[in-house]
């Protein structure tokens, strides 16, 4: 018989720190870092005594001019749509832009006012941001010079309450920063060569630029003394590399940083430096931080002080799961169901985590198939449907293993808990068929079938950079 503790397993996997903190923007593999490094209040330094040897010296790059100031572009209220005085400003930006020479990185980010809901000020910011990209590369500025951050009501020029109207805040920043890159060949060769798998190349590309000060070319060699591909797996050396691309502000390396710290890997475990990383990854608009920020939030390492900011703590915890669940951002799909599901810094509601899981289930999280599984077994939030029920906990342990997918260079107790997690979603489906019906069984598997063949369909149809 299922109960409820099935869910309970699995929930604790999710909320556990070291099995969730997510590395990058799809939770595991390595992407290509080429967000401009803003000037932040944070500063890092490492712990006394961490064992990091100092680099041999090398050629030292050229001292690059200053960036350029932000240019400022307002919008009337509840609007995206450019003003023709802010078309005039973003020719002016344009033209300094084509000034400067040389490879520039541009930022446009988007801001609201207080005076409507988080989602859809989030969404209006994004369109903000949008047309001033959009006018930027119709006056010539390369599209691939361009990014753009939705901030929604963070950030306010002029704070207000919450329901204000604020002109000042309604507004899109436009940021010039110099490419400071000297290799981008030697990087993108490195990269190439880690998507053929050849990461002993790709070793050999950065490594040289790395000890040059490139500040992704350190982030890189990081990566592959964390994972062991292509140099030595080593955290304390992963760590180092880490913390020199930080302390420039580049945000993969902030987010990894943070991991470790929050973990204990290759630096002494300190929760607070965790923290101030992922905050000033987030800053960046970094979704993999604003997830791993409300894991820190909701787990309370090491930041709270009593009840009243455990309560405080969990709803920011929401906070930051919604606004990185809104963008894609599966494991935070699946937290977010969590919280609702248990009522954990908001109000319990079976329906809205039965929409969360669903969301990320559709896009393979394990753990939110077998919670979609556990709910409709048990009726929870819907009918009970013991057809689909069978078809989400086979889809989340395949009858073909499931651990399988557990990487084989997990540290053992994270591994530990992947096993048991599979375990108890193969108890949990034979548990169910001993109750079903031989039609029942037959129509769940082919549904299992066709869910499956769905995923493999998008997987293959999924552009590739």
């Amino acid at each position: 018989m299922l109960t409820r503790h099935a869910l309970l397993l699995s929930a604790a996997l999710a909320w556990c720190p070291a099995a969730v903190l997510a590395q990058d923007d799809d939770g595991s593999a390595m992407v290509a870092p080429g967000h401009p490094g803003y000037p932040s209040a944070l500063g890092f330094n490492l712990v006394p005594g961490d064992p990091v040897p100092a680099l041999q010296p090398g050629p030292r790059p050229a001292e690059p001019p200053p960036d350029p100031p932000a240019v400022l572009v307002t919008f009337p209220w509840d609007k995206a749509e450019l003003t023709d005085v802010a078309r005039a400003e973003i020719a002016v930006a344009a033209d300094q832009i084509r000034a400067l020479g040389g490879p520039v990185r541009i930022l446009a980010v988007g801001h609201t006012d207080r005076s409507g809901p988080d989602d859809y000020n989030l969404a209006l910011s994004a369109r903000r941001a949008d047309a001033a990209r959009a006018e930027l590369i119709r006056l010539g500025i390369r599209p691939r010079d361009v990014s753009v951050i939705a901030r929604g009501e963070l950030d306010p020029a002029v704070p207000t309450p919450d329901g204000v109207r604020q002109s000042a805040n309604r507004r899109t920043n436009i940021q010039v920063s110099f490419s400071h890159t000297p290799a981008w060949a030697d990087l993108e060769a490195g990269w190439q060569a880690l998507g053929r798998g050849d990461h002993g190349t790709a070793a050999g590309f950065w490594r040289p630029l790395a000890e040059r000060g490139e500040v992704h070319a350190q982030t890189y060699v990081g990566y592959l003394h964390e994972t062991g591909q292509g140099l030595p797996r080593d955290d304390v050396q992963a760590a180092r590399w880490y913390a020199m691309a930080a302390a420039r502000n580049q945000v993969t390396a902030l987010n990894r940083l943070g991991v470790l710290y929050a973990t204990g890997r290759g630096v002494p475990q300190d929760h607070d430096i965790a923290v101030d990383l992922f905050r000033r990854a987030e800053a960046q608009g970094y979704v993999a931080a604003r997830f791993n920020l409300g894991v820190m939030l909701e787990s309370g390492d090491g930041l709270r002080r009593d009840l009243r900011q455990a309560l405080s703590d969990l709803k920011q915890a929401v906070r930051w799961y919604e606004t990185a669940a809104r963008f894609g951002f599966t494991p935070a799909q699946t937290n977010l169901g969590n919280m609702y599901f248990f009522g954990h810094g908001v109000e319990q509601d079976y329906g809205r985590a039965m929409s969360w899981y669903r969301q990320a289930a559709e896009r393979g999280d394990a753990i939110a198939q077998n919670n979609l599984g556990v709910m409709f077994s048990m009726g929870l939030g819907t009918a009970p449907d013991k057809v689909e029920a069978l078809m989400w906990f086979e889809v989340a342990a395949p009858r073909g293993g499931g651990d399988r997918l557990v990487p084989a260079d997990l540290p053992a107790d994270s591994a530990s808990g992947i096993h048991r997690f599979y375990e108890q979603v193969r108890a949990n489906r034979d548990g169910l068929i001993a109750t079903m019906r031989p039609d029942e069984v037959a129509r769940a598997r082919d549904a299992t079938r066709g869910f499956l063949a769905g995923m493999q369909w998008q997987a293959m149809a999924r552009p590739r950079s």
